[in-house]
């Protein structure tokens, strides 16, 4: 069977303002990080987000290349991008994210979120979760 494993780059959604909206402004900073993400030697990438959005640069799902959440399911929202042709060739599975972000104790997370100032959480239009 071999190893299939390869190391990818891992993207948060791009968020824009409500009034910056259908200004072109998410395109630019979408556009600029795959540009910087193709110049520091990346070959594909994951993300979840609009599959209506993500599509028009090229994502497609996820599961078209056989990659799955590490639970096995694959969403419409998870999606892939090649960088480089072919580069996610001969890969599938699932995806593992580093070991560091698998501890989800819930002791750890208020250690980690008491470093920062309080903020009311918000949930705002578009956001997935």
């Amino acid at each position: 069977e071999g190893d299939n494993r390869t190391d990818v780059l891992v993207a948060g959604p791009v968020t824009v303002r409500p009034d910056w909206q259908k200004k072109g402004v998410g395109s630019m900073l979408m556009g600029y990080a795959l540009a910087q993400a193709r110049h520091m030697g990346e070959r594909a990438v994951l993300l979840m987000g609009s599959p209506k959005y993500y599509h028009r640069f090229g994502y497609r799902p996820a599961a078209y290349f056989g990659i799955t959440l590490s639970d096995g399911t694959a969403p419409d929202v998870f999606m892939a991008l090649e960088l480089c042709p072919d580069a996610l060739e001969g890969v599938y599975g699932s995806w593992q994210c580093a070991p560091a972000f698998d501890d989800r104790a819930p002791d750890a997370l208020e250690a980690y979120d008491a470093q920062f100032p309080r903020k009311e959480k918000l949930k705002l239009p578009g956001q997935l979760f």
